[in-house]
């Protein structure tokens, strides 16, 4: 399983990645469970560790 640090190392990555294709260039509610997915398989974790980490970190 990855570190924290790692999951949201990719969550960044994915954010900076699809941000010119977001509203306001951030990821709004609606655009976050398929971002949750994309560094979920990215990463080889559960989508609700992704979550979890990103929530965590106020993010």
């Amino acid at each position: 399983m990855k570190s924290k640090s790692s999951i949201l190392s990719a969550w960044r990555e994915a954010l900076s990645e699809t941000a010119r294709y977001l509203p306001f260039g951030s990821a709004m509610p609606e655009d976050r469970p398929g971002l949750y997915r994309r560094v979920a398989r990215d990463c080889g974790v559960p989508i609700e560790a992704v979550r979890r980490a990103v929530e965590a970190s106020g993010g």
